[in-house]
């Protein structure tokens, strides 16, 4: 005998679809049982024409006591050796019984068997078929799926005997699902490749809020690992069920937050978007703090976060310098569809958080130079260790510069965090793409090139007399200018070098931006004009306008955003000949002109030598810049980039090792109490079952 249930509340336009379906099964021997639960619509009018079938009984309870409460009237009515729950908006395949009836009699050790089904919508169209897995307790637990909880599960009473109600009813969202893993500590679960029937979805469902259940899932799961009857066998494994739950939890309530808030915000439009860097002003233009504001001028909402805030603009955020890890909690993450990393090496952010954002989030990360690749360094010149492994550094005074060799465990540690991570590379030269392709660190990870791109209506040339006004200079002037930095790699000795050589009947001016006091043997030879950071792009932009060739010597460059800028204000760009992206982004020697280290002094002579020169590769260089250097390009590319990274983004990809690592990282002392606070069932089995004090902090409520 096998006993059905339908439980129901004001369910009348689908109740006779579900009865229907259960009349019509080819396996005869069953009682019906409709626990109505107080409806006050039509409910009894569509059950009364059933009646006269002996099978079909109907129970109307007094007050309305929820879907649990009608389940459990109905298992204390049964008569029957097996017990199937249908909800009256579902529907039965003809032969769900006679399928699940022949599995238990066959696996007499199963105390229960559930199969497949399909979504259907309101009008019975079919939405998308499910194919459940087989049963594995410690996967379906660590993932908190539930996969009995479906349509036409099949319960074998006996195994069950003793329990006097099935349902607990302490939850509204998770009751079923809280039954279920009581009932899996009894005994097997068994699967069948058959679709058992059909779920429906529509507005009104008690599944259509789901996402509500967050709470309850805390509390149900804090109760379950401290039972008494928990297996020994599962105990063993609960910490790594315990930090997947945590990240269950963390996506459930971003999509809570998403119904919430992205709702409001988005108006059911674009994506969300988080840039993070360490700073917004300085390098605006490739940090992404100008890519932040392009993203919201096309109407997809985007936040910056970053260590050194600068602007006033209001959806940039002071990144958390105590507590770096509780970017976790922080809203504009939580609320993000996908994450853009800049420059995370300035003290903003450990690679070993990437395993884990990028299991939460999409992820890109702009390279903007080779630290990514390599043990220490920013640049690693004639070193080739970089690609290999590193160790036994041969540079370890150069930035980041370190004082013992650890260059080899920090490659290692890079590799792994990076391999293990969902994190496709952004480039911006091929210099660098190629540079990135043969590091084992990035093996096998998306590389995009997508070179910056430049706001032509302001970086843009004009009159060079009025530039040389504006700036207090004699149009008869002869201007340089240059960033100045001491580092080596930037090449400054380069160009004082070449100060002390060249030679003008006109007189010379300097203006650089950067470090100052760096030219001081120089102050007797030429005016020199020191602007420190310049963070306005509208005084930047003054200073490209009003020099006759832009210097820019550095040693190793990822690309050239300063080069970029001086081309799109027609100047030339004379650079180096060596391994550096610049002779590519400045299209030399076409436009720009790179020359050899040694010969870098001549150059500069030659050019200074023929205005006409100047004049002409300047307009070509013009060009070049309004040709490859396209803002709204730039931007479109990224936006397909983040489409396609959302699209491939699997929340359980490398999961072993995310999950574990993300376990010893929640043992550490900074983490926010929050997370302790769920870590303490773990705790409890982990240690004796000894109790682990800790509460939950309210500060972190907002978030969650």
């Amino acid at each position: 005998m096998v006993s059905v249930v339908t439980p129901t509340y004001n369910c009348a336009g689908f109740l006779k679809r579900a009865i229907d379906s259960v009349l019509v099964q080819t396996y005869s021997n069953l009682e019906y049982i409709i626990v109505d639960d107080a409806s006050t619509d039509e409910t009894e009018a569509v059950v009364a024409p059933y009646l006269s079938d002996k099978r079909v009984k109907y129970v109307k309870l007094d007050t309305n006591s929820g879907e649990g409460a009608a389940v459990n009237k109905g298992w204390q009515l049964k008569t029957g050796d097996y017990f199937v729950q249908l909800n009256s908006d579902d529907v039965l395949s003809s032969t769900a019984l006679e399928n699940t009836v022949a599995a238990l009699e066959k696996n007499k050790k199963a105390v229960l068997v559930y199969g497949d089904f399909y979504f259907i919508d309101a009008d019975d169209r079919i939405i998308k078929e499910t194919c459940s897995p087989d049963w594995n307790f410690i996967e379906a637990l660590s993932s908190y799926s539930c996969y009995a909880a479906g349509i036409g599960t099949m319960v074998r009473v006996s195994s069950f005997s003793d329990w006097k109600t099935i349902r607990s009813c302490k939850f509204k969202h998770i009751d079923d699902v809280e039954m279920y893993y009581r009932m899996a500590i009894v005994g097997d679960f068994i699967h069948i490749k058959d679709k058992l029937g059909s779920w429906r979805q529509h507005k009104g469902g008690i599944s259509d809020a789901r996402l509500e259940s967050c709470e309850e899932i805390k509390k149900w799961f804090d109760s379950y690992f401290t039972e008494n009857s928990f297996p020994v066998s599962v105990e063993l494994s609960t910490y790594q069920a315990i930090c997947r739950y945590v990240f269950s939890l963390h996506n459930l309530h971003i999509s809570r937050m998403e119904i919430d808030w992205k709702a409001s915000i988005l108006g059911g439009g674009n994506f969300m978007n988080l840039q993070i860097g360490d700073t917004d002003l300085v390098g605006n233009k490739f940090n992404g703090h100008d890519l932040h504001i392009y993203l919201r001028r096309r109407g997809i909402y985007s936040d910056h976060l970053v260590l050194n805030k600068q602007s006033q603009d209001p959806n940039t955020y002071i990144y958390p310098t105590e507590k770096r890890k509780d970017i976790l909690f922080h809203k504009s993450f939580l609320l993000s569809d996908v994450v853009h990393l800049h420059l995370i090496h300035n003290k903003v952010m450990d690679v070993e958080m990437l395993p884990i954002i990028s299991a939460l989030k999409p992820t890109v990360w702009t390279l903007h130079d080779p630290w990514a690749l390599s043990g220490h360094c920013i640049y690693h010149f004639d070193c080739e260790k970089w690609k290999t492994g590193c160790g036994d550094c041969p540079y370890l005074d150069i930035p980041f510069a370190i004082e013992y060799d650890n260059t080899a465990s920090e490659f290692e540690n890079k590799k792994q965090c990076i391999q293990n991570s969902q994190i496709s590379a952004i480039v911006a030269s091929e210099w660098m793409e190629n540079k990135v392709r043969q590091s084992p660190i990035w093996e096998g990870k998306d590389i995009y090139r997508i070179p910056f791109g430049i706001d032509h209506d302001m970086f843009k040339p004009i009159e060079i007399k009025e530039a040389k006004e504006k700036l207090g200079i004699s149009p008869n002037d002869f201007v340089l200018f240059f960033r100045s930095d001491p580092r080596s790699c930037k090449g400054l000795d380069i160009i004082e070098q070449a100060l002390s050589k060249i030679k003008s009947d006109k007189k010379i001016t300097i203006l650089t931006v950067g470090s100052k006091e760096l030219l001081k043997a120089f102050k007797e030879q030429y005016q020199i004009k020191e602007f420190g950071w310049i963070t306005d792009d509208n005084e930047l932009v003054k200073l490209y306008q009003a020099c006759d060739l832009f210097l820019m010597p550095s040693r190793q460059e990822a690309f050239g955003m300063m080069a970029v800028e001086a081309m799109s204000c027609g100047k030339v760009v004379i650079a180096i000949d060596g391994d550096t992206a610049l002779p590519g982004t400045i299209n030399a020697p076409i436009c720009g002109v790179a020359a050899k280290e040694n010969d870098y002094a001549a150059e500069v002579q030659r050019l200074m030598d023929n205005p006409a020169e100047i004049l002409s590769r300047g307009i070509d260089s013009l060009n070049f810049a309004k040709a490859n250097y396209n803002n709204d390009r730039y931007v479109d590319n990224l936006i397909a980039v983040y489409n396609k990274v959302i699209r491939k983004h699997r929340k359980n990809e490398n999961s072993p090792y995310v999950f574990d690592h993300f376990y010893r990282l929640c043992r550490e002392s900074y983490w926010p109490s929050y997370y302790r606070y769920l870590l303490r069932p773990m705790l409890r089995i982990l240690f004796s079952r000894r109790k682990v004090k800790g509460k939950f902090d309210p500060k972190f409520r907002k978030y969650f």
